[in-house]
């Protein structure tokens, strides 16, 4: 089943929304060759998502790689928050795309600027087994909305299935919540560079 919509709108975006420091810090990270994890935490409205969004249909249009994953706790809010994001989702961002049903998950499909098919699949992500869904599957980059919200095993485990992606990315989105939270100590802790590791990487540099 496939649907092409043909009433959408023109997207009214807030004066100085991609003119500010923190756009350009977002764009830059998600369009580097050489940054696989872009984590964005922000307060709720604060605009974090309106501009990883903008950064990540970017990306998608550039990206080698044809399949590429979003989840949020259901398939449901993947929808809501990132196809559809109140008027600043991929639906308006990548308007030639067209939405279907398969194998009972939600994948948004496109052809990219060099006419490449692209496919974005959609899955919960709470659920201990909920990774099971996608075993098997290769993405270019994984897309996650309200990160510290998604089963820690399921946020690992979609992290393994970019691993052969030419320009893997990564992108967790979230409001701030307790430090001791799983995504804090079992995702984030892990890749920040310890001072020894970063000492290294500037002594390889120079």
């Amino acid at each position: 089943m496939g649907l092409i919509d043909k009433t959408i709108e023109n997207i009214n975006y807030a004066p100085g929304t991609f003119e500010s420091n923190a756009y350009k810090e977002i764009h830059n990270a998600i369009l580097s060759y050489s940054i696989t994890f872009v984590e964005i935490e922000g307060s709720v409205r604060a605009g974090k998502d309106v501009m990883a969004l903008n950064c990540y249909a970017e990306y998608l249009m550039l990206c080698p790689d044809k399949y590429h994953l979003v989840t949020h706790v259901n398939m449901d809010a993947a929808k809501k928050t990132v196809y559809d994001a109140d008027g600043f989702g991929l639906r308006y961002l990548i308007p030639h795309g067209k939405l279907v049903i398969e194998n009972n998950h939600i994948v948004f499909m496109f052809q990219d600027w060099l006419g490449m098919e692209k496919e974005v699949h959609f899955f919960g992500l709470s659920q201990y087994n909920d990774h099971e869904k996608f075993r098997g599957m290769n993405y270019g980059s994984h897309y996650a909305n309200e990160a510290t919200r998604q089963n820690v095993d399921g946020l690992k485990n979609a992290r393994d299935r970019t691993i052969a992606s030419r320009w893997r990315k990564i992108i967790y989105t979230q409001n701030p919540v307790a430090p001791n939270n799983p995504f804090y100590t079992d995702i984030e802790a892990p890749l920040i560079a310890k001072p020894i590791q970063v000492a290294q990487i500037y002594a390889d540099r120079d």
